[in-house]
């Protein structure tokens, strides 16, 4: 098989990649819209129920009629008027308008929506996995990799189906069904925003938090499809967990009552790791403590928010994890510059000896810890050590670097690289 798939047998094989890949997306998405369907035929039959014992608009609602609101009097009233008081024909008009509207349109809405936005995602990761990625593997291979950790991608997937029924629906199902039904038939109305926009919707904060992270996640696939890192499955694992924090944080905010926080819940779901870096530094200055604050991967040179979540997804999840790290291992398993690994590994090794604020304040002078141990016998750089940075002992955090992992061999002195050149 060509690893280019230009052939009709290539592209059929690539579309079933690509089927298999996002296979958990379509079981959760068709779990949840089945749901709803049946949710939204229940409330059918229920609004068909309560149409059955309206006598006219002069008749008193007895019994379940008389928790109709005024918009759904009103609604009965037009079909009545309409049929001119005869109840067969207003049976059958309010019946066929109520299955035209909710089990039709409304639930193509859901259907269509839900469908979109939740194949979405992993569209993205399986196009590039089944379609961009060069071919290494027998296609059974290929299959069982893009079947890897079915279940919970199943269960991101179907937490994002839920998530994005309820967004649409903020009053519930059955509710958001009747209300906006009977919503866009007050005329007078001065809200013609749709209900998942509506300012009363009790779970907003919540919806935010959500819309938030889908974005976040609909960024950090699109950098992982365009770094074609699209094998590793880990990736399924950190996103739920940050899904775990903004609903927490999302459901703690909304008890508060507070209406003042949506912004702020959309950008604890948009940026999750600085969401989770400052509630860090609020709990942890509110415990007595000696030592540096806590070393955060962000404060390694020309490292992007992305790039850090990659590194998260093999284990490496700050600066101390990172030097004990297997240099070698990431960098076969993540698809970034070598060069960029190495010099996050050196610098690693410096901000563990001397703290992420030291470190801020001597970048200027020297990155990694190999070029602190190869310069610190310079005069001119200890004075700039000293009255920059106040490091008064280099040669004790020298030794100190060296005795880490990936420090004890000095780099190679420029006439042994020249040889290798010319060959």
């Amino acid at each position: 098989m060509s690893r280019f798939l230009p052939s009709l047998r290539g592209a059929a094989a690539a579309t079933t990649l690509w089927l298999l890949y996002i296979s958990p997306a379509l079981a959760a998405t068709g779990l949840f819209v089945t749901n709803n369907g049946l949710r939204l035929l229940e409330t059918t039959e229920q609004l068909e129920m309560e149409a059955q014992s309206y006598q006219g608009p002069s008749t008193q609602p007895q019994g379940e009629a008389s928790k109709l609101n005024a918009l759904w009097a009103q609604y009965l009233a037009t079909h009545w008027a309409a049929s001119q008081g005869s109840k067969e024909l207003f049976l059958q008009s309010v019946s066929t308008h109520l299955r035209k509207q909710i089990l039709w349109e409304r639930f193509s809405f859901n259907l269509i929506t839900t469908l979109c936005l939740t194949l979405l995602p992993s569209s993205l990761l399986g196009a590039g996995f089944a379609f961009r990625r060069k071919w290494t593997r027998p296609f059974l291979q290929q299959a069982r990799l893009a079947l890897q950790d079915w279940g919970i991608k199943f269960l991101v997937h179907a937490v994002m189906a839920f998530g994005i029924i309820y967004f649409f629906n903020p009053f519930g199902q059955g509710a958001s069904t009747v209300y906006g039904l009977l919503k866009y038939r007050d005329l007078f109305s001065k809200d013609s925003l749709p209900i998942y926009l509506d300012a009363t919707a009790p779970v907003r904060p919540v919806l935010v938090g959500f819309l938030g992270w889908y974005m976040h996640l609909l960024g950090y696939f699109a950098f992982r499809l365009y770094r074609m890192d699209v094998v590793s499955t880990r990736i399924y694992g950190i996103v739920f967990r940050h899904l775990i924090f903004v609903m927490g944080l999302s459901v703690s905010l909304t008890l508060t009552g507070s209406n003042q926080l949506l912004f702020l819940m959309f950008l604890v779901g948009y940026l999750p790791l600085s969401a989770m870096g400052l509630l860090k530094q609020v709990l942890l200055s509110q415990i007595p403590r000696d030592g540096d604050e806590e070393l955060s991967l962000l404060v390694l040179p020309n490292i992007t928010r992305f790039e850090v979540l990659r590194l998260e997804e093999e284990g490496v999840d700050n600066v101390s994890a990172l030097l004990t790290a297997d240099l070698d291992r990431l960098k076969a398993a993540v698809p970034m510059n070598a060069g960029l690994l190495e010099l996050w590994h050196g610098a690693a090794s410096l901000i563990c000896v001397v703290g992420i604020a030291k470190y801020r304040e001597m970048r200027e002078l020297c990155l990694t810890g190999a070029e602190f141990v190869r310069r610190v016998q310079e005069p001119g750089f200890r004075e700039l050590l000293q009255s920059k940075v106040g490091l008064a002992n280099p040669d004790e955090l020298a030794a100190l670097i060296r005795s880490m992992p990936g420090t004890d061999r000095p780099p190679p002195p420029p006439q042994a690289a020249a040889p290798q050149a010319v060959a």
